[in-house]
């Protein structure tokens, strides 16, 4: 095996929650190739200080435009391996001003942090912009290989704007290895222009040291009053529109009709909740809609398996996707039966029909019938259960996924 040392880049790191923040610390904790070094921004919450890696934390800063170019311009043209990349380089980073300004100080540490280090490095982005344009820097000084990975809404936003479009082009054209979390993010990435073979498609993975089958339905029922012979719709994410909570609300009453013994309950919080609350009060559904607030990620496990469908039927809204869904695996990480829409990468995420369903985010009833389905048919649903917790048991884990990603990065050596 090929000793490669680690230089993950990335915004938001543990304690910061969130799916990126997840990713990178599942890359950063379980690679086995070298040494690990993360460079994230510092956070306002308490930083945990028992991981078994360096991690650099960089306070927020800011300089003027002209000591930003007379920063970088002294790198890339007096010690760049890669002179054609700095001088196209240099020009974007130029017309992104804003972004230039923003980047300098922790561009000083990323450039102090490579010069100490001795062995063969890889520069893993975690996103293609803010974190590629360093890695990309590090490439042009260093000329180390540089592993960029793209989720899915990244790709989409920064085209309202014309200067970002051509430098996100630029740095995924000039990445040794794109990481797509989906074959629909694959998709967006090669209709932008950037060849498909540079892009390799590593489905994301469930934690199954937490997440796991336990059973909690008792507490969590008596938590919030829920009748022992009532089913339970579970939706855990960020409450905005994309997530579909509206259309699993509509679909409500459709589904009462036939399972009149139902909750609905909704963990999180967001911009649409408060919409969420006056739909569920226009459609007379308060005794049916449970809204939880925010979970804590501890107590997740406990109320995926409380559960009979974990559902969201997510869908796109403008530039904003799904990009691919950890959620669902970790819901059949707990053996549960789950509802997906058929948008972005929920498709990877979910088998259609064996690990769950994927119906039209936008039907009512398409929702309803699955829900139906599955709630009508107890064999049959926990039978969907027991594939998606073995898919996950066997291929979408986080030691699987990064054992794939580390596989990857050896190829680009070779």
């Amino acid at each position: 095996m090929k000793k490669i040392d680690s230089m993950i880049i990335t915004r938001g790191f543990p304690p910061v929650e969130g799916g990126i923040e997840t990713y990178m610390f599942q890359l950063a904790n379980r690679w086995s190739l070298g040494d690990t070094c993360v460079l994230c921004d510092e956070t306002v919450k308490k930083e945990k200080n028992n991981f078994n890696f360096e991690v650099k934390r960089i306070k927020e800063g800011n300089c003027s435009y002209s000591k930003a170019i007379k920063t970088i311009f002294p790198l890339l043209f007096f010690k760049s391996k890669h002179i054609r990349i700095a001088i196209k380089f240099f020009f974007l980073m130029a017309i992104n001003r804003t972004f230039l300004i923003f980047i300098i100080p922790k561009l000083k540490i990323f450039v102090d942090e490579m010069k100490l280090r001795n062995e063969k490095m890889v520069i893993q982005c975690a996103t293609h912009t803010y974190s590629g344009s360093i890695g990309l820097f590090g490439k042009i000084i260093f000329d180390e290989k540089l592993v960029v990975y793209i989720h899915g809404t990244e790709l989409l936003k920064p085209k309202q704007r014309w200067n970002f479009n051509i430098f996100q082009k630029f740095i995924l054209n000039n990445a040794d290895l794109i990481i797509s979390n989906s074959n629909f993010t694959k998709s967006i990435a090669t209709k932008m222009g950037i060849p498909a073979e540079k892009i390799e498609v590593v489905n994301l993975g469930a934690d199954i040291n937490r997440f796991y089958p336990v059973d909690s339905k008792e507490k969590i029922y008596k938590k919030y009053n829920i009748d022992k012979q009532d089913k339970l719709l579970l939706s855990i994410s960020h409450l905005i529109p994309r997530k579909g909570n509206d259309m699993v609300i509509k679909a409500l009453p459709d589904i009462i009709q036939k399972i009149p013994n139902i909750k609905y309950m909704i963990g999180g919080e967001g911009r649409n909740k408060e919409k969420l609350i006056a739909l569920t009060d226009d459609m007379n559904l308060k005794l049916n809609v449970i809204f939880v607030g925010y979970i804590h990620n501890e107590e997740l496990n406990k109320y995926l398996n409380a559960c009979d469908i974990f559902i969201m039927p997510n869908r796109k809204e403008g530039y904003d996707v799904e990009g691919f869904g950890i959620v669902f695996l970790e819901a059949n990480a707990c053996k549960k039966a789950v509802i997906a829409g058929n948008s972005g990468g929920a498709v990877d995420a979910v088998i259609d029909q064996k690990t769950g369903y994927l119906v039209d985010p936008l039907s009512i009833e398409d929702i309803s019938e699955k829900v139906i389905k599955l709630l009508s048919d107890d064999n049959h649903r926990n039978e969907i259960g027991k594939i998606g917790y073995e898919r996950v048991i066997t291929e979408l884990n986080w030691d699987k996924v990064i054992k794939k990603i580390e596989r990857k990065i050896e190829d680009i050596y070779d």
